[in-house]
């Protein structure tokens, strides 16, 4: 279908499998996509709106009949000032990040309806990987031996560019849990008003935040932006791994002897504040206050 006049949202085309599948994540896309250009059209101006539209459309024919578009964008965008370029810059850069929010909800929801509908374990899951060491006649002793001698390191590396402002992380976790609960409130039309009119303020807020950073990053900066995702999400995750390697232990094996208790399937790791590739920002005190900030969270 194509997408409405007042959408800002990229075409996304495929086969009808995929379209049923992903139908969800295209509605999420649109409303994001509207949400977004009514905030272009009442902070830049319906000028504004009219040329992301046009450049959206260009880009959009552009795709679907195979054509080279930059022809047709540069005669769009030649004779238009700096701050109207850079109100389209911005607005394409947001919907992008708007469309990578909406497709990690999507993730967790085609999770969630494989679960609830009794699927066979997603490829490369712990699920499938219990499963294949079950088919393999492996004994409940010689599993639990393997798996407390098992311990993957997942390591973060420090991408200063990646760093996102401390608003931006914010807005992104909201628009998320809005998304989410649109999901559950999906009957009611009332709720989904409300919702829709929270997730507009969110973007209207990433809108009026500014994307670049005014200073320049310091390594210290990296150190904090990392330690930001444990308290979001990796705490929770590596409990909730631990937990599920238990209890597939438990399903498949059930005379299976508890793990050792210095056992660690999942451990973190990180070089940030402490490379040694050349940085010379990264001194002896960058280094201990990386090791602080580690230990003390």
């Amino acid at each position: 279908m194509v997408p409405p006049p007042v959408d800002v949202v990229a075409d996304r085309s495929g086969t009808d499998a995929d379209a049923g599948k992903d139908a969800a994540l295209d509605a999420d896309i649109r409303l994001l996509g509207r949400l977004l250009g009514d905030v272009v059209r009442e902070q830049a101006g319906p000028e504004v709106f009219e040329l992301v539209e046009s450049v959206r459309r260009a880009a959009v024919d552009g795709r679907r009949h195979g054509d080279d578009v930059v022809p047709a964008l540069d005669l769009l965008l030649a004779d238009v000032g700096v701050d109207r370029e850079l109100h389209v810059v911005r607005a394409f850069g947001w919907f992008s990040f708007l469309a990578n929010v909406a497709e990690d909800v999507h993730h967790n929801r085609r999770r969630r309806h494989h679960r609830s509908a009794g699927s066979a374990p997603q490829p490369a899951s712990l699920a499938a990987a219990m499963a294949a060491l079950a088919g393999t006649g492996m004994d409940a002793d010689a599993v639990r031996s393997l798996l407390d001698r098992t311990s993957v390191s997942a390591v973060l590396t420090a991408h200063p560019t990646e760093v996102r402002r401390a608003t931006v992380l914010d807005r992104q976790r909201a628009v998320a849990d809005l998304l989410a609960r649109r999901d559950a409130a999906s009957a009611d039309p009332d709720v989904l008003a409300e919702l829709d009119a929270e997730l507009e303020l969110h973007v209207l807020s990433l809108w009026q935040t500014a994307i670049l950073r005014m200073s320049r990053l310091r390594v210290r900066d990296e150190i904090n932006e990392a330690l930001r995702y444990y308290q979001l999400s990796v705490f929770r995750a590596l409990v909730e791994i631990h937990d599920e390697a238990d209890e597939l232990v438990r399903r498949h094996w059930p005379d299976a002897s508890p793990a050792g208790g210095d056992a660690v399937l999942v451990r973190m790791g990180s070089w940030i504040g402490g490379d040694r590739d050349g940085n010379p920002f990264v001194t002896a005190e960058v280094v201990r206050l990386a090791i602080e900030r580690q230990t003390t969270m």
